[in-house]
């Protein structure tokens, strides 16, 4: 059953509101007490969301261990600017703990929710699919190893929390036959051994940012739509046959229209001007309205409130909408990965002023009928 709306909207933007009338009267001796009654009865529904439309993201560096940006209070800032680039600013982390009763119980009160495994790390790792100890090296055409251990975690967190699993598969050199082919050579044994454990897989992109493919892992050999193309018609023969319950979401690109630049980036205009064109189940991409301090962005926590920076969702959501409506018209549109700003978040990321932005970026989507906010 569909989730109404109506009131979250209204209470949303009610917080939003109370704050902004406060702040203008801080300058007064005294403060007079707001008087509200509210009558939901006369409030009319706008749209509607999936019951699970509040969803989050776990990034497989996180679930495997790796490089992850360093938390600011420990941070050279100065460093990748001095050399390293990013490689500098992250450090190596340890896999995260998904078995505690607390972190199931508070995950679960957000719920119910999907929960995303993905990100750049996803694209080149392999899965060892089996219950030895854990590879000292990668094999070859992989830069990062997922053990059994580490996805049946995902897997008992997702079952225990009422939340539907999400994810995407491998791109790298690893994955393909002789001739640089993609084959179902990782796809197959994660999705075998999920099944195995009482799991599902619900909703899927092929990989991670096709946009950004040749920072994320793609061949070496440059990869453009055509590669793109032929690679997701492999990918959807398979994953049809494999596992015809999970949705297949795509294409899950981010940053394009001058919202993220990044050169010689792949733009969802060009998939869809191939002969062979994807068709995806679900229409997704991905959202950052900047970056952050970390990687030399300039936002500030006085632009955090700025009607500028809390309407700049839809921007984002624009270009997406309009690709959807253009190619793949009729499809529900989710936006698989977001938060605060590209790079880690600011330093204020992690406190209430950032509140305004995530609870207004929730509110503005659901108005433009996405489905799903990860």
């Amino acid at each position: 059953m569909k989730t109404k709306i109506s009131i979250l909207i209204f209470s949303l933007f009610l917080g939003i509101n109370i704050y902004g009338q406060n702040q203008a009267k801080t300058n007064a001796a005294e403060t007079k007490k707001i008087n509200l009654s509210l009558n939901f009865s006369k409030l009319k529904q706008i749209a509607e969301v999936d019951p699970r439309y509040q969803s989050f993201n776990i990034e497989m560096c996180e679930v495997v261990g790796g490089k992850f940006w360093i938390p600011y209070e420990i941070q050279d800032t100065m460093k990748g600017k001095r050399k390293g680039g990013f490689d500098a600013l992250k450090r190596k982390m340890p896999p995260i703990d998904l078995t505690g009763n607390k972190v199931k119980m508070l995950t679960t009160a957000l719920g119910p929710m999907y929960i995303r495994v993905s990100g750049t790390w996803a694209n080149t790792i392999y899965f060892q699919n089996n219950d030895e100890q854990e590879l000292t090296e990668t094999p070859n055409g992989y830069e990062n190893v997922l053990t059994r251990y580490e996805w049946k975690g995902v897997v008992d967190f997702c079952n225990a929390t009422n939340a539907k699993l999400v994810t995407s598969f491998a791109i790298c050199d690893g994955m393909r036959d002789k001739v640089g082919n993609w084959t179902p050579t990782q796809m197959k044994p994660l999705i075998d051994y999920t099944k195995s454990i009482v799991g599902e897989i619900a909703a899927a992109e092929m990989f991670n940012e096709p946009s950004h493919a040749n920072y994320g892992g793609a061949p070496k050999k440059k990869y453009n739509a055509t590669y793109f193309a032929k690679d997701f018609a492999a990918f959807k023969a398979f994953a049809k046959s494999a596992a015809p319950e999970m949705k297949i979401l795509g294409p899950g690109s981010t940053g394009e229209k001058d919202l993220l630049p990044i050169e010689d980036e792949m733009s969802t205009d060009s998939l869809f001007l191939v002969t062979q064109k994807p068709d995806f189940d679900i229409f997704s991409y991905h959202y950052y309205g900047g970056v952050s301090k970390r990687c030399f962005g300039n936002l500030t926590p006085e632009f955090a409130l700025s009607r500028e920076w809390l309407s700049k969702t839809e921007l984002g959501l624009k270009y997406y909408e309009e690709a959807r409506d253009k190619y793949q018209p009729n499809k529900d549109i989710w936006l698989t990965e977001t938060a605060e700003a590209a790079c880690g978040g600011n330093p204020w990321a992690s406190t209430y002023v950032d509140c305004f932005r995530y609870l207004e970026q929730l509110g503005r989507l659901a108005k433009k009928n996405v489905k799903i906010v990860m």
